[in-house]
């Protein structure tokens, strides 16, 4: 009788073995085949915009601006220098230049407070031109950030900087 109970135990432990390494090795290979699915996809993504530049066509705005928020060498190449930068301070507007030694890198993420509002123009159309208008505007909190970009020679450049928050 214990020796029927040592084979039916051993036997459930194997299946159920056997049962939870199939699934860990089939969960892997899903997780291989997504990660593999998104690397195929990288790769063409940056073969079309290598093939943008080199035909000489216009930048993407959104190409250019993934990468200008997470490449901090591409955003310090991709700024124009003296920057101009205005400040809300006190009730007035205080203007400034910002070198390149000075420069810190921009951070465009957002969360609860705030959301993100990007235009075309600076008058905050959104038609096909040159000009984008990136703004942080804070929901009941008075943030109201604007960055702006210019498409120079077919690549876009960051040209102002205004942080009119109270």
């Amino acid at each position: 009788m214990k020796k029927n109970l040592v084979v039916v135990t051993v036997a459930l432990v194997s299946l159920l073995l056997g049962y939870f390494i199939g699934s860990v090795k089939e969960s892997v290979g899903e997780k291989f085949a997504i990660i593999d699915n998104e690397v195929s996809m990288l790769d063409s993504s940056k073969n079309l915009k290598e093939t943008r530049i080199a035909n000489g066509d216009k930048e993407v705005f959104n190409d250019f601006l993934a990468r200008f928020i997470s490449d901090s060498l591409f955003q310090l190449g991709r700024v124009k220098f003296p920057l101009k930068s205005q400040q809300w301070n006190s009730g007035e507007v205080d203007s400034a230049r910002i070198e390149k030694n000075n420069w810190k890198m921009v951070r465009l993420y957002w969360g609860e407070e705030y959301i993100p509002q990007i235009y075309d123009n600076f008058k905050r159309e959104m038609r096909d031109t040159d000009e984008r208008l990136f703004c942080w505007e804070g929901i009941d909190n008075g943030i109201n950030v604007e960055y702006r970009f210019n498409r120079i020679k077919g690549k876009w450049y960051m040209t102002e900087f205004s942080d009119f928050s109270d």
